[in-house]
């Protein structure tokens, strides 16, 4: 058999192995109407996908951009009066969580510093979570008046080594963390023999405690 017969053979052996010609070649084998009638079942059946799957997808993601862009607007609305001393204080303290319940802030607070550490390579560390104590200035018995109970504040207490690099981004990274309220207290020493830093630390995490219940209550 020569060449030209064994390409002409392997190509008719390809196209019949593709399904689409396959399917090409059944259409175009069909009577007139039953060609319409197949185009127009492949229509309707786009047209059914289009308005059961796509179009409201689409809406949805059209809602959600209304609705985020109402929020910018609304945000810079209020933000063109608002005063540069607050403006200043936002940007100073950088994120912060909303007001949790001692509990949960005393485990957000470890988490965040074992995760803070962990990242710059720092696993083994001093921790000393102390219990929420309370707060009890006039504004602080306010605000945790208005939130069901009494404002408090959980203290942790971390030492840790690393390069001065690694020492001075964990601590910028527990400053800026949304579980961390404030740092109270910081101490570096230089190790000259080591080349590390040694770090502790006070951090502190502000919640609320529940309000005990009258005595008699149910």
């Amino acid at each position: 058999m020569s060449a030209a017969k064994q390409a002409s053979k392997s190509v008719l052996s390809a196209s019949e192995r593709d399904p689409f010609r396959k399917a090409l070649d059944w259409h175009r084998g069909l009577p007139r109407a039953g060609r319409w009638g197949v185009t127009a079942g492949i229509v309707l059946i786009g047209f059914v996908l289009l308005d059961s799957v796509f179009w409201p997808f689409a809406d949805q993601l059209n809602a959600r951009a209304d609705r985020l862009k109402l929020t910018l607007e609304g945000a810079a609305t209020r933000a063109e009066g608002l005063p540069d001393a607050v403006a200043a204080t936002a940007v100073a303290h950088g994120p912060n969580a909303p007001m949790v319940f001692e509990a949960q802030g005393m485990k957000k607070l470890a988490e965040a510093i074992d995760s803070v550490l962990r990242a710059k390579g720092v696993t083994k560390y001093g921790q000393d979570i102390r219990r929420a104590q309370p707060m009890n200035s006039g504004p602080a018995s306010a605000a945790g008046a208005a939130l069901g109970g009494q404002l408090t504040r959980t203290v942790a207490d971390v030492s840790f080594d690393a390069s001065p690099n690694d020492a001075t981004a964990i601590v910028a990274a527990l400053d800026a963390h949304e579980s961390v309220d404030c740092i109270t207290d910081l101490k570096l020493t230089y190790i000259p023999a080591t080349k590390r830093v040694k770090v502790q630390m006070l951090l502190e995490k502000w919640g609320v405690s529940k309000a005990a219940p009258p005595k008699g209550s149910l």
